[in-house]
């Protein structure tokens, strides 16, 4: 399944964020951001201050690279 329309590749530049802290585990989602430099590209996750707030420790999701190129899931009905 080719992925034409912008909504379509937004998809793939959203990542899930699992973060964790003292006051337990916050989840939510992140958007990519590159921003051009001088000397090269700088990439920035941009999320609600909540997800984050308090953190010590944190995990991100990416979605497989597979998805862009096939519209499957890698391991799809997999354990």
């Amino acid at each position: 399944m080719p992925f034409d329309t912008p909504a379509q590749h937004f998809i793939f530049s959203t990542v899930r964020i699992e973060a964790s802290g003292p006051s337990g585990i916050s989840t939510g989602t992140a958007f990519g951001f590159n921003h051009v430099l001088e000397k090269g590209i700088a990439t920035f996750f941009v999320t609600n201050k909540h997800v984050m707030e308090g953190a010590t420790d944190g995990k991100f999701f990416f979605y497989p690279r597979c998805w862009r190129e096939t519209g499957t899931r890698a391991g799809a009905g997999q354990p």
